[in-house]
């Protein structure tokens, strides 16, 4: 399944039956889809060209009309599109003939907005024996139900099955799995952890380390990743034979702070410490005044308050910010912190 499948199966999966499709559910399945892209200035050109891509293969229709487009910035993008009716899920389906097992018997009471024939596979995994198998990782059972390793998370993130009160994925036997956290031990045994958002820059923060140790581990946050795989700190600590604080430095724009900040809140969710800024890391990214223009222009303005968690840096970073401007972490790389390095040793 490409790119343009994934995001039309998105839509008629939360399309609830419904025809017509408004704009905010169109961004939602871009954001379930690309989630990379919903942060860049790209986004609004991306969503557009999969638009296009429905549009010319017949699976929908664009409004006709000026006023059913939004023209605030470019390209412009429908209000609404028009689902081809063909798209419809379950139509001519009658969900009280089949006889559910107990654990999707709460679709006869709802309007899914699920494909019988996903419905009827997950009434397969039940019928043949599903609730006694062990847990697996969410891939794993998705592969075995659907034949297709990325279906049951689509699922998962962006239909009504899994409401409270209805479908678990401890009923279908399987856990949402996170990618591990690539790390180097560090050099300083009882200093904090610092996680680093890009690989160019944890590769000079390790050879920093090295030369001035300062870190206990030296973290590869590999950019959204981080969000859902800061649960692997607790692996860390188990290596480091001990909690530390955790420190984290990413590139100066609106992703690059979201980034900690909703860790953080997956963090406290798991027990562990919240994430931190490595202020000296951001204070030398301010100082070299590089900021660059990003590209394009930005969908929207990020909120001010997200400038907050870098304390008493907020200000600046959000001058940068709010210019429509961002600062790359790759400004620090080695060479400055070797030259940082030798003047601390002077």
């Amino acid at each position: 399944m490409n790119s343009s499948d994934h995001f039309y199966r998105s839509i008629t999966d939360s399309a609830c039956g419904h025809l017509r499709v408004e704009q905010e559910l169109l961004w939602r399945a871009l954001q379930a889809t690309h989630p990379e892209q919903t942060v860049t200035v790209s986004a609004r050109g991306k969503l557009r060209d999969l638009l296009d891509q429905l549009f010319i293969n017949g699976l929908a229709e664009p409004p006709r009309g000026r006023e059913g487009w939004d023209q605030s910035a470019r390209p412009i993008l429908p209000k609404w599109i028009r689902l081809a009716r063909s798209s419809r899920q379950g139509e001519g389906r009658d969900l009280r003939k089949i006889p559910w097992a107990p654990e999707l018997r709460f679709v006869l009471g709802i309007r899914t907005n699920v494909p019988v024939d996903d419905l009827l596979r997950m009434q397969r995994f039940f019928a043949e024996g599903g609730r006694d198998l062990p847990i697996v990782p969410i891939k794993e059972r998705s592969t075995q139900m659907f034949d297709n390793e990325k279906r049951l998370d689509a699922l998962y993130s962006s239909t009504n099955l899994f409401h409270p009160g209805r479908l678990t994925l401890d009923k279908l036997r399987c856990v949402a799995i996170a990618e591990p956290l690539g790390w180097k031990r560090g050099s300083a045994a009882e200093a904090p952890l610092i996680v680093i958002e890009n690989v160019a820059t944890w590769q000079s923060y390790c050879r920093w380390d090295t030369a001035c140790p300062q870190f206990s581990a030296i973290v590869y946050g590999a950019g959204n990743r981080f969000i859902d795989s800061v649960t692997f700190i607790r692996d860390i600590y188990a290596e480091l034979r001990g909690t530390h604080r955790v420190l984290y430095f990413g590139d100066l724009d609106a992703n690059g702070l979201n980034i900690p900040q909703r860790a953080t809140r997956t963090a406290l969710d798991a027990g562990l410490p919240p994430v931190e800024p490595h202020l000296d890391s951001y204070r030398w990214l301010l100082g070299l005044n590089a900021s660059t223009m990003v590209d394009g222009e930005l969908e929207t303005m990020p909120e001010r308050s997200m400038c907050q968690w870098l304390q008493d840096l907020a200000e600046p970073a959000w001058s940068v910010i709010s210019a429509g401007k961002r600062i790359a972490q790759e400004r620090i790389g080695w060479q400055f912190l070797q030259a940082k390095t030798a003047s601390w040793l002077r």
